[in-house]
């Protein structure tokens, strides 16, 4: 059997794995309620990045209330950046693991949610430069649930898109946000600046189709110099080269009417805009305010705010109040808001009603950015802007979810920010192969973006051109799920990852990742002449010793004890002068010598070592066996 097994065509390789049983491990968890985190003593941004995909990077967020006891099915979308992280999107889900983030910088990335048109949802974010005064000269952007771009949108009329909103109505327009320096008349707060220049706010209606604006409205138009909260500074002072940023437009929403709901960030105030004249209907807070206030100022009274939408059947709108800006602050704490409103014409004045406030138990300000989205289950999610943490509430303003991106004790220094933060519902079917990687001994395997995918299959094989032998099977755990075969696994040279839904369909599947680059290998090698008289031998043996193309280590080391006694026994034979002298080829030409010509074949072979051919070295490199012996 030895001699059968050394004679055949083989080459043989060895996987060093390093663990001593089969481990399935998730890549690294988030941090639950961890005080080093807070502390700042895995540095003020802990986060990680993957074997089986190179160049991306995900946050590791610590959980003071795990989203686990919030998870609807949704993920949490961010657009974190700040003097730490990577301006980066990412999508994560209730547990903290990565969803889906970019592999390569677009940009900063502000506005990342999922949002439908025409019936098909899509992600949506806005990308390019924001250190344009405040605000964003860049594009929107539309990505399909296989993140291949959809559409990208730009302002019309010229105008360059910014940053702060983006939103698309259930007439598939999209209302957007936009800035632009215009030449003013500032004599009425600078008597010197008859010819100055502002930064005007703007925003639009676009036909997604045709990129037409369909509706515009400025704010210089309706709205007074002396109705802005922010002074001129040496920084604006409204002279040129130097726009005074009045208004500050960050959110703007649209009612089955016909009618917009804009947030001015500097004058403090939400006004209702007429959508065929664009004259202000109402303003809600700032120094004109139309509203009597029901709850002693607390429903008029903001500062700063952000994200101002209806709800409630169009008679409640809900926002962030920053109870702060760069400049100013009129409270230690940011706040959710939600305010009911009557607007009947039957009555001599609206009425505006603080109904909720969300509070953080740790009471973070934000002086920037900042969200509120009410869930379809009635609770809410703020998310901190400029400090990054997101938490959700219960509709009575109970803390039931809290996550922190960045650690507690660096809140208020920008180093981890995200403008807004969603939750949403999503189904990513990536058409990227899955990733595959061996480091160590241990496979990693992940797929960005993929939603769907429950568990892994791992499958080894020569060639495309037959059928590959499944060697393990585990649930895909976290993001980036690690594997290592148990001890005395056998594979062979190419392994491929295939990625299986809940039903065990196969969804998508790697490139094949050859082992060989990470193995120890030895060979037994050489071609026999006429085997015929080994055959039955043969036969016999590979029952015995094999399995679909695979020898056991007894096996082998039969085989190159055989080889080494039968070195032995030649050069005994040739020192004897009663034997024929075995002639035939060069060692350097083959593995064993033969008689050439009319000459009698010897009953004996001499085993040469040679050169092996880059072929024979290839397929050395086609069975790989797993074994504990090695490093």
């Amino acid at each position: 059997m030895s001699l059968s097994l050394a004679m055949h065509f083989f080459p043989l390789v060895s996987l060093t794995i390093s663990s001593w049983l089969a481990t399935c491990l998730a890549d690294q968890q988030a941090f639950v309620n961890d005080a080093r985190y807070n502390d700042g003593d895995y540095g003020h941004y802990p986060h990680q990045t993957f074997f089986s995909r190179a160049g991306i990077e995900a946050p590791r967020p610590n959980f003071m209330k795990p989203f686990t006891n919030c998870d609807d099915g949704s993920y949490l979308f961010v657009s974190l950046r700040g003097n730490y992280a990577e301006a980066k999107p990412y999508i994560l889900d209730a547990a903290g693991n990565l969803v889906w983030t970019f592999d390569h910088y677009v940009g900063e990335v502000y506005n990342l949610q999922v949002q439908e048109y025409k019936g098909k949802p899509y992600i949506t974010y806005w990308a390019g430069d924001d250190s344009v005064g405040g605000h964003g000269a860049g594009k929107y952007h539309m990505l399909d649930q296989h993140y291949e771009e959809f559409k990208q949108i730009e302002a019309a009329n010229g105008l360059d898109a910014d940053l702060h909103d983006f939103r698309i109505t259930s007439e598939n327009t999209a209302l957007i946000t936009v800035y632009e320096i215009i030449e003013a008349d500032l004599s009425s707060i600078n008597a010197s600046l008859t010819k100055g220049e502002i930064w005007d706010s703007l925003f639009q209606e676009i036909d997604l189709e045709t990129g037409e604006a369909l509706f515009q409205w400025r704010a210089s138009d309706h709205i007074d110099w002396d109705e802005a909260y922010l002074d001129m500074n040496k920084q604006a002072d409204g002279s040129k080269g130097r726009p005074w940023d009045f208004y500050h437009i960050n959110t703007v929403d649209k009612d089955p009417a016909g009618n917009y709901l804009v947030s001015g960030r500097f004058t403090r105030s939400i006004i209702y805009i007429n959508g065929t004249s664009g004259e202000i209907i109402w303003r809600l807070g700032g120094k004109r305010n139309d509203f009597k206030d029901l709850s002693k100022g607390a429903a008029t009274k903001f500062a700063g705010q952000h994200d101002a939408h209806w709800t409630d059947s169009y008679n409640s709108i809900t926002f962030f109040d920053n109870r702060a800006d760069w400049f100013t602050q009129i409270d230690s704490k940011s706040a959710g808001a939600r305010l009911k409103l009557n607007t009947s014409s039957a009555l001599s004045q609206p009425t505006a009603e603080l109904v909720q406030t969300y509070i953080h138990p740790d009471k973070i300000l934000s002086i920037s950015q900042g969200s509120m989205q009410t869930l379809p289950s009635g609770n809410v999610l703020v998310g901190y802007g400029f400090n990054g943490v997101a938490t959700e509430f219960s509709p009575s303003g109970k803390v039931l979810c809290d996550v922190y991106f960045e650690a507690s004790a660096y809140i208020g220094t920008g180093d981890v920010q995200s403008y807004r933060a969603y939750k949403n519902h999503w189904t990513g079917l990536p058409t990227t192969p899955v990733d595959l990687a061996l480091h160590d001994g241990i496979f990693y395997v992940s797929w960005l973006g993929a939603t769907e995918v429950r568990e892994w299959v791992l499958r080894s094989g020569f060639s495309d051109d037959e059928e590959w032998t499944e060697i393990a099977r585990f649930r895909k755990d976290g993001f980036e799920t690690h594997y290592t075969l148990p001890a005395e696994q056998r594979i062979k040279r190419w392994v491929k990852a295939y990625a299986l839904g809940d039903n065990g369909q196969e969804l998508g599947l790697s490139e094949s990742l050859d082992v060989a680059d990470q193995i120890t290998m030895w060979y037994v090698h050489g071609p026999v002449e006429d085997k015929m008289e080994l055959e039955a031998e043969e036969e016999e043996s590979e029952s015995e010793s094999s399995v679909d193309g695979y020898y056991n280590a007894a096996d082998v080391a039969m085989a190159v004890i055989g080889l080494c006694g039968m070195l032995v026994l030649l050069s005994i034979l040739a020192c004897l002068p009663s034997w024929r002298t075995c002639t035939g080829r060069s060692s350097a030409s083959g593995v064993f010598a033969h008689t050439s010509g009319d000459e009698e074949q010897s009953p004996f072979l001499r085993l040469d070592i040679g050169e092996q051919t880059n072929t024979e070295a290839d397929d050395a490199r086609n069975f790989a066996w797993r074994s504990r012996a090695g490093t």
